[in-house]
Parts: structure tokens; sequence; C-alpha cells
């Protein structure tokens, strides 16, 4: 927890903070053979692909197709996977939600990787060749990406969906697939809980002053100031704002010396008391981009038997994930 003194002769209130190889069971296609050709033939896949997705950043993770064989051209292609949908992959995760993603090849400016069934599929594959090297077949790997774009809020948990990786014969890509093997891929969402202080009316900021400082100026009852918290999370959460001298400010240089100037802090409107040094001024669910915005007014009592100085107390709001 921060703490920042105030200026002298002003009241100020500081909010700070304390805050995731199988066969298809078909007869291969006739492709025509090339002299001292090998293969093509799947070499190896990610069985698995797992990334960790971030709300805020997305996703890009790379991996590769490796294939075996000499004197071949070819294309790998991906199935639809569960959406049914080339343009609108999805992974499925807790209580129905799904997390956009997109399989692309790095190497044609981020095209979407269809397979040959799709509209115009031969063009979107991933093609590739294996010569020259000398007399004996080889293996080469040929990248591949997989995309989840930013500001998706999900709740925690994993997100899973399989495609199939297909390998044609020929340049273009003709007939019924060589081979096909299953690839799971999974994005794991993170429990995450994320906290703003901003002026009023103001939008979610990561970077924001950290304490957040409230400067009544010269104390007088009646005087108010106001903040905005903002919380973002995909789990359940409860919010707390705690003082360390139960709810008045104390003097700055002399916090014992018992004069004190009282405060009310509202909170949406809704007097909440901190006489017993803190109160859950709100519980939540998983909110959406925006996040949960919750009003704190603060406003000066009684200053009349107050002597001269600098007030202030240091509030900590935190939000804990249930």
């Amino acid at each position: 927890m921060k703490q920042t003194d105030t200026g002298s002769g002003h009241g100020r209130i500081i909010v700070a903070l304390m805050a995731l190889a199988l066969f298809a069971g078909f007869e291969p296609p006739h492709v025509p053979a090339q002299a001292g050709s090998v293969g093509p033939q799947l070499r190896r896949i990610p069985e698995t692909l797992t990334a960790l997705y971030d709300a805020r950043a997305g996703v890009l993770t790379t991996e590769s197709v490796t294939v075996f064989g000499r004197q071949v051209d070819f294309g790998i292609g991906f199935s639809t996977g569960a959406s049914g949908n080339y343009d609108a992959r999805r992974l499925s995760g807790p209580t129905g939600a799904v997390l956009e993603y997109q399989l692309i090849n790095p190497g044609a400016d981020g095209q979407v990787i269809k397979d040959l069934n799709a509209a115009g599929g031969a063009s979107t594959l991933i093609y590739g060749s294996i010569r020259g090297g000398g007399s004996a077949p080889r293996e080469e790997s040929f990248p591949f990406a997989l995309i989840s774009p930013q500001g998706q809020y999900l709740p925690a948990g994993d997100y899973t969906d399989t495609v199939m990786v297909r390998l044609y014969g020929g340049n273009p890509a003709q007939g019924n697939p060589l081979e096909e093997e299953p690839m799971l891929l999974i994005l794991n969402v993170p429990a995450m809980v994320a906290i703003s202080v901003v002026n009023r009316g103001q939008p979610f900021e990561a970077a924001f002053p950290d304490p957040f400082p409230l400067d009544f100026g010269v104390l007088e009852q009646g005087r108010h100031e106001e903040v905005d918290v903002i919380v973002q999370t995909n789990v359940n959460y409860s919010l707390t704002v705690t003082s360390p001298n139960s709810g008045v400010m104390v003097l700055k240089d002399l916090p014992d010396e018992g004069s004190v100037v009282p405060y009310t802090m509202r909170v949406n409107g809704t007097v909440r008391g901190l006489s017993g040094g803190s109160a859950e001024i709100a519980t939540g669910s998983p909110t959406s981009a925006g996040g949960d915005r919750y009003n704190l007014f603060f406003e000066i009592g009684d200053t009349r038997e107050a002597v001269s100085g600098t007030y202030e107390d240091n509030l900590t709001v935190t939000v804990t994930a249930q």
C-alpha cells in the first residue's frame, strides 16, 4: 500500500490500491508422381497447442507442421473446427462461453488457412515443396500461427477446439487428403482482477496515479471531492474500502494530537460508514470490457473543533477474487 503526504494548509483523502496419424480410411487420390519422389507424409504436428490468453493483448503463437518427402509439392489445410465456419472459428469454454480465434499463414500476410473443401480453399492452403538436398528424403517444417483478438472478457478456464490437419498432394492441391491428423487447441483464460481510480466519468485507465490524491483545499464543512473506482474482472469479486483512522482525517504531522475532521463517504449515492475501519462496499460477478463503476463521494463534516493544520486519511481500496 502506498501513502503520500499532503501539502501544508490542505486536507485531502488519498485513495491507494491493492489489488491469467490416423489415416482417413479411404484410398488416396491419384496425384501424378514425380521421378524419384518420396511422400509427402505428415511427420509431426503439434498434437496439442496450448497458449495463455490475455484480454488486453490477445494471443499470437506460432507453431509448425513437419512434412517428410523428396521431390514433392504439397499443400496443408485445416478444418473449420467445431464452429463449422472457416471465418468464425471458436473455442468452447466454461458455461458455454466462446473465444474467437483463427489459424493464419504468417508467410502469406496473415491469410486465414482453410481446407480444400472451402470456397476458394485451394488458394488458402500452406504450400510447400521438398527438392534438392541429395537423394535421401528429408523433413521440412512449415509455420502457421494461432491468433485470438484482444478485448474478449470471458470467464476464467480452458477454451478448446479440435481441428484436422490435412496434407494434400500437388500445387495447386487436388483430390482427397493423403493424410489427416487431429490437433487439439487450448487457450487458457486466467483469472483476472484489475482496478482503476479515475476522475468521474472517465474510462478504465491502467496507468493511473497510485495513490490518487483528493485535495479539499481549505477545510470547510460541506466541501466535497469524488472519484470513480472501476473493476474489471472475469471472476466473482468483492470491493472493500479500509481507513486506518476509522473514517476521519487526522493531523498529518501530529496524528496522536486528537484533533480530527470527520467526513462522509457515499458509494453510488449511499452512505457507507468507515467507523469500524473498513467496509465492503460492493460484490459482483464477471464484468464486461468496460468494467463495473463505483462513484466514491467524500464530503467534509464539522470542522469547528479542529485545530489549524493539514489533515489526511489514507484509504485503501481492495478488490478480491471470490
